[in-house]
């Protein structure tokens, strides 16, 4: 054998060379052999940290697997909203019904009386005059515009609540509502359906907090003293909540069908956005929001104009400027109010 091959031989048998940790039974001294040292002194510490890590690791790769597995058999109940709130949104699509119906069925639930009217008093909506009855705050806002706020006040109370992430909660709804009135000021400026335009801006992240629910659980149900760190949290509403929007948009027969499809379309691309001119709208104010940093996540550097959204609505740098001062101060008029 030639010098060079021998060499050759015994770097790849180097490099092949396992790495383990052992330990001297005179002095109680744990060592490890390994490529990089033929034997080095592992401080103790070190070795039950790393140790302790692989553990971790190796219990949240089982728990993504208990994750997937859950939604593999479609084994997660899909939110139900109130009541009140199913039977006033189909009110609105119903062109028999009148003001008077709508008043009725809201006037049932208090809770729900009072959200209208304070939104009807609120800097988005406000007149000349105080309203101080739901048949008012209904003239005010408009038979349209009641069913956005409708979905609003369900979605955030029963749909965009957790107890163990309570935070990362609170966050995904703030994006929701910001990209929802994003998705309106560009339907606008377009000159196309801005009531639809806020509910499919509204209910682009429905699936991301379906899922964040079913982790919850899942926790529970995997252990006891599981807790998820963010990071994996992070990965497993990134990589599923698509799947669970799918899921949701077969199983929530609540919902008008048309306001569902923003479920599905969970891959931003140029091609879905050139085929669906609604879905490009969204996109454009989910890099609006994203853009500024508004939810769980830090401000990103987007260049808006860039976006597949932007590209496939024709909107130049100025365009997207544009839009984004309208949005600023269109949510600046929600504080407080959908936040």
């Amino acid at each position: 054998m030639s010098a060079a091959s021998k060499g050759s031989l015994e770097v790849g048998v180097e490099a092949m060379a396992p790495q383990f940790d052992t330990c001297c039974p005179h002095c109680n001294t744990t060592f490890r052999l390994g490529r990089d040292a033929p034997l080095i002194k592992v401080d103790i510490q070190t070795l039950l940290a790393e140790r302790a890590a692989e553990q971790a690791k190796k219990k949240d790769d089982e728990f993504q697997a208990f994750v997937v597995n859950k939604l593999l058999d479609k084994d997660f109940q899909v939110p139900l909203l109130p009541h009140v709130a199913v039977k006033v949104m189909r009110l609105t699509s119903d062109h028999h019904s009148s003001m008077q119906d709508m008043a009725r069925v809201i006037m049932t639930d208090q809770g729900i009386a009072s959200k209208i009217l304070q939104i009807a008093n609120s800097p988005v909506y406000a007149g000349n005059e105080p309203v101080k009855t739901v048949s008012q705050a209904l003239v005010r806002i408009g038979q349209t515009e009641i069913r956005n706020i409708m979905l609003s006040i369900a979605l955030q109370g029963k749909v965009f609540k957790s107890k163990g992430y309570t935070e990362l909660a609170k966050g995904l709804w703030e994006h929701s509502v910001a990209v929802a009135f994003a998705s309106r000021v560009v339907a606008n400026a377009l000159r196309m359906p801005k009531e639809e335009a806020f509910l499919s801006g509204l209910m682009h992240e429905l699936g991301k907090m379906v899922l964040l629910n079913i982790i919850e659980k899942a926790e529970r149900q995997f252990n006891v003293d599981y807790h998820a760190n963010r990071q994996l949290v992070d990965k497993i509403l990134n990589r599923y909540h698509g799947n669970v929007g799918e899921m949701v948009a077969e199983k929530w027969e609540q919902m008008p069908e048309e306001l569902l499809r923003i479920l599905v379309m969970h891959s931003y691309t140029v091609d879905i956005a050139a085929a669906d001119r609604m879905i490009a709208v969204v996109m454009v104010a989910d890099d609006i929001v994203e853009r500024r940093g508004i939810g769980p996540g830090e401000p990103k550097e987007i260049e808006l104009s860039e976006g597949p959204g932007a590209k496939s609505l024709g909107l130049s740098a100025d365009a997207c400027a544009e839009l984004d001062r309208r949005f600023a101060k269109a949510y600046d008029q929600a504080q407080g109010i959908f936040v």
